[in-house]
């Protein structure tokens, strides 16, 4: 699994989740550091906020991780997104989330990547 969130608590706070499940867990805060990540291939799903500083457009990001084959998860705090993410393919969390519906998301995810056979 692959994080990217430029909110350093919420980034620390979902690697150690997401590790305390079992899962293995890389972080990156923007597209200069998720794209050497997928690279080696060995990433099955981004959770990806949409709203990163800079150029890095969350969804833009989204459609790269897609790329590579990886199921995405996309989450925002900013509603103004909810139009554009909806239009995006790809499953959507607002933030702040519940522990339950993160999870929830992210075994469906991981879930329907399994179903395309893709891992």
């Amino acid at each position: 699994m692959l994080i990217v969130e430029d909110d350093d608590g919420v980034r620390e706070l979902l690697r150690d989740l997401f590790r305390c499940r079992g899962f293995r867990v890389s972080v990156a805060t923007d597209g200069e550091m998720m794209r050497p990540i997928l690279g080696k291939g060995d990433v099955d799903l981004c959770v990806i906020d949409v709203d990163l500083p800079g150029r890095d457009d969350g969804l833009i990001l989204a459609n790269e991780a897609a790329g590579f084959g990886c199921g995405v998860v996309l989450i925002s705090g900013d509603f103004a997104v909810v139009e554009r993410v909806a239009t995006s393919g790809h499953r959507f969390l607002p933030k702040p989330f519940g522990l339950r519906g993160l999870m929830r998301m992210v075994h469906g995810a991981l879930k329907e990547d399994k179903d395309k056979g893709r891992h």
